[in-house]
């Protein structure tokens, strides 16, 4: 978790869910390392991919994959966490829109504000 990603309070920010990774499927989503399957020595490798740009890894955000993909619209599940099959990591997965290609940027938002509450920031230390 970078330190961009959190607000003057030390809560998650916006910035560490960006819309555009939901929107674009090129992108492959939000990045996301699966607690159960870490070993110690993927510890440090997760918090590298947290650390984009040399900027220090501050924590990680951690959820439930159930209360995300428990996340419903109109009766709908709209987000699912998905393994990508990255061979050098393989704790890696990535959340994305379940099937809702087309979403608006402002829905997107809104079912963003959703997901950031499934998370809890815990300091690294």
């Amino acid at each position: 978790m970078r330190s961009d990603h959190l607000d003057e309070d030390g809560e998650l920010a916006p910035a560490a869910f960006p819309v555009q990774d939901l929107l674009d499927y090129s992108r492959g989503g939000l990045s996301v390392a699966r607690l159960d399957h870490m070993t110690a020595e993927s510890r440090p490798h997760a918090a590298s991919v947290s650390s984009v740009r040399a900027r220090k890894a501050t924590g990680m955000a951690v959820a439930v994959t159930a209360r995300i993909r428990a996340i419903c619209k109109d009766g709908a599940r709209v987000f699912c966490v998905v393994d990508d099959g990255k061979p050098d990591f393989r704790t890696h997965a990535a959340v994305r829109l379940a099937g809702e290609r087309g979403m608006s940027r402002s829905s997107v938002r809104r079912v963003r504000n959703q997901l950031m509450l499934t998370f809890s920031f815990q300091p690294s230390g």
